[in-house]
């Protein structure tokens, strides 16, 4: 059967299923695909899908041969208990100490939506600049740069909610001007 959006209704019934990717979201040929990220900032009624979509996933990578491939989930900051200081950072649901067991068995990294500049009441401009800035130094820990991903290329001007969810981008819109 082919869906365009997963349907929980299929759960369990043994139903093959294409997943279409819609022709306005195929990546073109010289696009290289690092990491697929199974659900993103997942409510509570969700969390038990998580693990096992991220395992389907990393299934079906390794039999197409595509270990380079990694399989992770994108959380919000509210699934840890604690995360000051890094070292005594504790997830607060149990999920996720699966998913992270999931994760260091893949080699695969967390990918946390932080959004600091809500504390700071920096502008997303000034935080984006200021983490280009600073992310080559590493942490105290792990020193040299880090591996991070900007939320988003784009502003959304069309998404719902709240303003500052709309403009996060580094390019506005339609003229790809920077924001």
């Amino acid at each position: 059967m082919r869906i365009y959006a997963p349907d929980r209704a299929l759960d369990g019934t043994g139903i093959d299923l294409i997943m279409d990717v819609g022709n306005e979201n195929l990546p073109y040929p010289g696009v290289r695909i690092k990491y697929i990220a199974a659900g993103n900032e997942e409510p509570d009624a969700g969390t038990g899908s998580i693990l096992p979509a991220m395992q389907n996933l990393n299934g079906a990578l390794l039999a197409a041969g595509r270990a380079d491939i990694k399989v992770s989930t994108a959380v919000k900051m509210s699934v840890l208990v604690s995360s000051s200081p890094p070292s005594d950072g504790e997830f607060k649901d149990a999920y996720m100490t699966d998913v992270s067991r999931l994760l260091a068995s893949t080699g695969a990294p967390l990918l946390a939506n932080v959004y600091p500049y809500f504390v700071y009441t920096l502008t997303t401009q000034a935080y984006n600049q200021n983490l280009i800035n600073d992310v080559g130094n590493g942490t105290p820990k792990r020193p040299g740069p880090l591996e991070t991903y900007i939320f988003a290329m784009f502003n959304e001007n069309l998404k719902e909610g709240d303003e500052t969810e709309k403009h996060f981008g580094l390019f506005n819109g339609p003229d790809k001007s920077p924001a």
